[in-house]
């Protein structure tokens, strides 16, 4: 039988919020970057923030759980 989910903490929301603002930015920037530069340099400008963001999103999920979140959330 499953748990059911349940709703977002506050932490979660925070971490929904800043990087919903991270894209926004990233978007302008993108943008700013590509008149100045290269559409190549700027793109891969706004994917390596965004996945920077995705690892310190992971990090933060992972040290709200107590780093158990392999152990937490596996399926058996």
């Amino acid at each position: 039988m499953t748990k059911p989910a349940s709703s977002p903490g506050i932490f979660e929301i925070g971490i929904a919020l800043a990087t919903g603002g991270l894209m926004t930015i990233m978007l302008l920037s993108n943008s700013l970057m590509a008149a100045h530069t290269t559409p190549l340099f700027s793109s891969l400008t706004a994917h390596g923030v965004g996945a920077v963001a995705l690892v310190l999103a992971g990090l933060g999920r992972c040290w709200r759980c107590g780093w158990r979140c392999r152990a937490r959330h596996s399926r058996r």
